[in-house]
């Protein structure tokens, strides 16, 4: 086939209702659709495949090969863009994650220090308070041995005084001995006076 010629635009565009069974039958619409089909004609001419040759098997492979690449290569893109959201979503996990480490951490210190400081200050309490137990058991085992003492004093002179009391009463009281003694010499009943032998 060739180029189109005025007669075949004249068919296809009559409007006298004579040319493909009249009445605006619409051939002429299916006519069109031919020409353009075989790649033939006066508006195709130069303009098939973007650059006049005709459409091959390894052009559409290439084409589909081209186009599966463009595909794998834009999968490949969702997939770094998948892992590197991925990958910052982990990231920014992982910092909250520290974070929340470091607080527990040192709400963890801090309470360590203050149970730290109670406990010495329980230790200090319970040392002080033994202390001062000690101290008052000792002053009072003290005060009963200084107290044992002075009664021992007290009881001696007492004895002392009673006994310093009896001589001065008896003295220039005759005393009768409640035995008798042989003895040579001297009479057991004579002298009268103070330091005289009982």
């Amino acid at each position: 086939m060739g180029e189109m010629t005025l007669a075949d635009i004249a068919a296809v565009t009559d409007r006298d209702n004579n040319a493909f069974g009249g009445n605006n039958g619409g051939m002429w619409i299916f006519a069109l659709l031919i020409l353009l089909m075989m790649g033939g004609g006066y508006w195709n001419k130069g303009n098939q495949n973007g650059g006049g040759e005709p459409v091959t098997e390894s052009g559409l492979c290439n084409a589909m090969n081209f186009n599966g690449l463009e595909n794998s290569v834009g999968r490949l893109n969702d997939s770094l863009q998948a892992d590197y959201m991925g990958l910052q979503n982990g990231l920014s996990n992982l910092g909250y994650e520290n974070l929340r480490n470091f607080n527990e951490t040192q709400n963890r210190i801090s309470d360590c220090c203050c149970t730290t400081q109670r406990a010495i200050d329980g230790v200090n309490y319970n040392g002080a308070i033994n202390t001062a137990a000690i101290n008052a058991n000792t002053t009072e085992q003290t005060q009963k041995v200084l107290d044992a003492i002075a009664q021992n004093k007290i009881e001696a002179l007492q004895a002392q005084v009673n006994q310093l009391q009896l001589q001065a009463a008896m003295c220039g009281v005759v005393r009768y001995p409640n035995a008798t003694t042989y003895c040579s010499g001297s009479n057991p009943f004579g002298g009268c006076g103070c330091g005289a032998a009982i």
